[in-house]
């Protein structure tokens, strides 16, 4: 849960188990002699004041006993995927997911299922090192119960080891293990009759309500995302071509770009009268133009307007162009100086050195959501901020606030006695 701080992530899970043998213990069972004097040496009410007592007790044998058992092997493994590094391969959560299902079905039943696998393998080859899904997304825990095995990566094994999974799977009736179990809470032991049997089952309830996890979500919606209808802690984009409905850059290199002409000084363009000046603005070589208004008779003007120019990619280019002209007849004007200028991720303001005067102006490029550098080309994890980092325990969770402890009855901020 610590690393969903770090980053947004995406969990997919994978798991098989065989079942070979079962038992479970006897509907009253004999308790055992230390748990028994435990229990006698419970206080006779459960209050602020021997809560501690009880909680001690927990701590010691558990909230909950094993009813039944089943024996055999069990492999899960949870993959952590990177939603936002996914999308700049091309790729979306669901694919993902179906194409390590391919995978593992190949480990598991020795074969592919050839329509995902043909779709699988033109999505490998977009991404940059075109190796398999699994290695792509590595970043993966594997519990492994019961069998004898020396493969880590067990259900993702088809290339590297082929026979791993059905030698592991041959030795598990010799070598099996839990792979699921019931449980009962620790007061079904005791008898109706007996006073403890209550007071332990709210301790139980109020140990286990103290170590919960609260929903709450760390942060809001940026503009021009809104809360997703299926997971209210996840933000959905719309109607903008360069993120994806997940909110992440669907390439590197774009950023949204406003250029501000602020004004210019020292111009010079007519003999007679003062320059009726306009700056013309061109960026990415000549795909994105924009223009000021004219400003008459002002060799000192001031235009202060910004262009917002949108979504651009960058990786096309980033020189940004300025040409100050003294409009007079629009067939001849006068151009009275230019300069180019390649930009960069940030806020910056600069000066363009003309044949007669300056031209001042800023620049403003917000690259996409999880891209940085420069040019916008590096991938750019997005945690949750500082401050959280000590409150949540995952990126949408922390523990249950003493408030609502108290409205469930939570004896909080007691010691209690010894």
């Amino acid at each position: 849960m610590e690393k969903t701080k770090s980053d947004k992530f995406s969990f997919t899970s994978h798991s098989i188990s065989c079942e070979f043998y079962s038992y479970r213990i006897v509907h009253r069972p004999k308790l055992h002699r230390e748990f028994r004097a435990a229990l006698k040496d419970l206080p006779k009410t459960y209050d602020p004041e021997h809560k501690q007592r009880f909680y001690k007790l927990i701590d010691t044998f558990g909230t909950h006993y094993i009813t039944k058992v089943k024996l055999g092997g069990s492999v899960k493994s949870v993959t952590s995927v990177r939603q936002c590094q996914a999308s700049l391969q091309g790729l979306n959560m669901d694919e993902v997911q179906m194409c390590l299902n391919v995978e593992a079905s190949a480990s598991i039943a020795g074969q592919s299922l050839n329509s995902e696998s043909k779709h699988c393998n033109k999505d490998i080859q977009k991404s940059d090192s075109k190796s398999s899904f699994s290695s792509l997304f590595s970043d993966r825990f594997t519990e492994i119960q019961g069998g004898k095995n020396t493969e880590p990566d067990l259900l993702f094994s088809s290339d590297k080891d082929p026979s791993s999974y059905k030698e592991w799977l041959s030795s598990v009736p010799q070598l099996p293990d839990i792979v699921s179990y019931s449980l009962d809470p620790l007061h079904e032991l005791l008898s109706t009759k007996d006073p403890t049997r209550k007071n332990l089952r709210s301790a139980i309830s109020h140990y286990i309500l103290e170590k919960a996890l609260w929903r709450n979500c760390s942060g809001d919606c940026q503009a021009g995302s809104r809360r997703s209808q299926g997971e209210p802690c996840a933000c959905s984009c719309q109607g903008d071509p360069a993120v994806t409905p997940d909110c992440c850059p669907t390439r590197r290199g774009l950023a949204r770009v406003v250029v501000t002409v602020q004004r210019a000084s020292g111009l010079w363009g007519d003999q007679t009268t003062a320059t009726d000046g306009f700056v013309r603005v061109t960026f990415g070589g000549s795909l994105v133009k924009r223009q000021t208004r004219v400003l008459n008779n002002n060799n000192n003007p001031h235009w202060d307007t910004a262009f917002d120019l949108g979504d651009q990619d960058l990786s096309a280019g980033r020189s940004l162009r300025f040409e100050v002209w003294d409009q007079d007849n629009n067939w001849d004007d006068d151009l009275l100086g230019e300069c180019v200028k390649e930009v960069g991720n940030g806020v910056n303001e600069d000066v363009c050195n003309l044949q007669h005067g300056r031209l001042y102006y800023k620049w403003e490029v917000r690259c996409a959501p999880s891209l940085g550098g420069d040019a916008c080309m590096d991938y750019k994890p997005s945690p949750i901020g500082p401050h959280l980092q000590k409150v949540y325990v995952s990126r949408h969770a922390q523990r249950v606030p003493e408030a609502i402890l108290k409205e469930n009855g939570v004896f909080v901020g007691v010691s209690g006695a010894p």
